[in-house]
């Protein structure tokens, strides 16, 4: 699980998150679905959407913070003052995220 499923860059802080999440979405498909290697590819496909988006932004946010000095730099620099990117002090807050797939398939009603 975590890391060792799907190892991330650590410019997300997402190591330790996306094991809790893969932790208890394997315990749900488990506990739900008889098969084993039914419930195994159920939450392979919950589970690859999310993590391989995580994974994406991490290797966004490298280049992100580490642009040298210079109008690609300042660029950045304004639009996180202005509130305007998802990784913005300012931005609004979504009240659910659109990417985190819905495992209800997985939870028991």
């Amino acid at each position: 699980l975590g890391d060792a499923c799907h190892a991330m860059l650590p410019f997300m802080a997402q190591g330790a998150a996306q094991a809790l999440e893969d932790g208890a979405t394997l315990t749900a498909c488990l506990t739900t679905e008889p098969d084993v290697p039914e419930a195994l590819r159920l939450y392979e496909s919950l589970r690859l959407p999310r993590a391989s988006r995580i994974q994406a932004l991490s290797t966004d946010n490298k280049t992100r913070f580490h642009l040298p000095d210079g109008p690609a730099q300042r660029d950045r620099d304004r639009a996180m003052a202005s509130g305007g990117t998802d990784f913005a002090l300012k931005a609004p807050k979504p009240s659910a995220p659109a990417d985190v797939a819905n495992p209800s398939r997985c939870w028991k009603q």
